[in-house]
């Protein structure tokens, strides 16, 4: 037994990463970039392995959530463009500039910032402009009011000295539901601030505004450049993607039994009693739980796979273990293998069905997955890759 795979483990196919990076290039226009997302932590995947070997399989460009994602990438000799997703304090100009990274800009002032630092180390900085069009979460407006304003402060920042606009972009945010009109919107008016600032001679670099769903599900919006997320690890955006492009869940989470025992009935299990078994059972006790990121919601609600039987999860999860109803489970042992979420013996346990029962979404389940849990990489059926974030 491996000393990463003693208690919980997370188990990521590169594999997976790879097919679903080369069917996305295959669905992408071939003039268009693919920026891959990794940030938080590449959906908790691992971003270091899971970086590299999207740059094996077709992807150009890298986008996180804050500078030190991109630090991260940059300090393990990753030399491709990477742009930062959110918003980037003023005070880390020097740092974007020294790490040849992209913030996302929606301020003259903070591209002024960026351009005051850049004249100072005589180097050039890139960015990529932000257009609000319809998420409201940040970025320049662009309704009809605001549109003629927000094109008048671009061109403003696109004569600062020793600045580029690398790229320009905005945020589809009903691409992954039954929302044509909406999403059609938001392109129309991205469009029509890019096309006025082209026939203004502003160089606005690369456009891009499909998200995973809008990749799939809209092709005619993909420009010069699409930004794949959570389909680069096998997972679905909406039922509405289903189908339309051939994905490999890259992730499943395993962990071992460490203690079988026979419990009379009418005795509770776990804090509060709130489960009572009856008649007699048998309780495993498995060594995971909700600092793992395996949530106290999936109480009553989740089972677990042991040789393709599905063992229901009993009682309250706890911060570090939790117990399932092996009753049914004959000659189960300490030091067995279950599978808390992925496949075993032709069933399978998907990051949706643990969604479902808390109530959320596959993104946020890959995501909760604590650092404490080792993540182990195959490729060919074989480990290539154990990653211990505690040693």
């Amino acid at each position: 037994m491996d000393s990463y795979t003693q208690r919980a483990w997370a188990q990521v196919s590169l594999d997976a990463i790879a097919s679903n990076m080369q069917n996305i290039r295959r669905m992408t226009r071939p003039e268009a970039a693919v920026m891959a997302v990794v940030k938080a932590d590449a959906y908790g995947h691992g971003f270091l392995q899971v970086a590299k070997t999207l740059l094996e399989n077709g992807a150009d460009a890298f986008a996180v959530a804050m500078l030190d994602e991109a630090k991260q990438l940059r300090s393990r000799g990753i030399d491709v463009p990477v742009l930062i997703l959110g918003n980037t304090n003023r005070d880390l100009c020097e740092d974007l500039i020294d790490y040849d990274v992209m913030p996302t800009v929606f301020s003259y002032d903070m591209a002024k910032a960026l351009s005051n630092v850049a004249v100072k180390k005589n180097k050039d900085a890139k960015l990529h402009i932000k257009l609000d069009t319809g998420m409201s979460r940040i970025g320049f407006l662009c309704d009809e009011r605001h549109a003629p304003e927000t094109v008048r402060e671009i061109k403003r920042i696109a004569a600062l000295p020793n600045l580029e606009i690398d790229g320009i972009f905005t945020h589809l945010s009903c691409a992954d539901e039954d929302e044509y009109a909406y999403t059609k919107m938001q392109f129309d008016r991205f469009m029509a601030v890019c096309d006025r600032l082209q026939r203004d001679g502003v160089q606005i670099g690369r456009r891009h505004v499909c998200n995973s769903a809008a990749l799939v599900l809209y092709p005619q919006m993909q420009l010069d450049m699409v930004r794949p997320g959570v389909i680069l690890y096998g997972l679905h955006p909406s039922p509405l993607t289903e189908g339309k492009i051939e994905l490999q869940s890259a992730m499943s989470l395993k962990a071992r039994v460490t203690l079988v025992k026979r419990i009379e009935e009418a005795i509770g299990v776990s804090y509060g009693k709130e489960y009572i078994t009856t008649p007699p059972a048998t309780i495993a006790t498995i060594p995971i739980g909700y600092a793992d990121g395996y949530s106290r919601l999936l109480a009553g609600k989740a089972e677990m796979l042991w040789h393709g039987k599905r063992l229901p999860v009993v009682g309250r999860i706890c911060m570090d273990q939790c117990m399932i109803d092996a009753t049914n489970a004959d000659n189960i042992e300490v030091d067995d293998i279950v599978t808390v979420m992925g496949s075993d013996g032709g069933a399978c346990i998907s990051a949706d069905e643990l969604a479902h029962h808390m109530g959320t979404i596959n993104y946020e389940i890959v995501c909760l997955i604590g650092k404490r849990i080792p993540r182990v990489y195959t490729s060919n059926g074989s480990v290539v890759r154990a990653l211990n974030n505690l040693v």
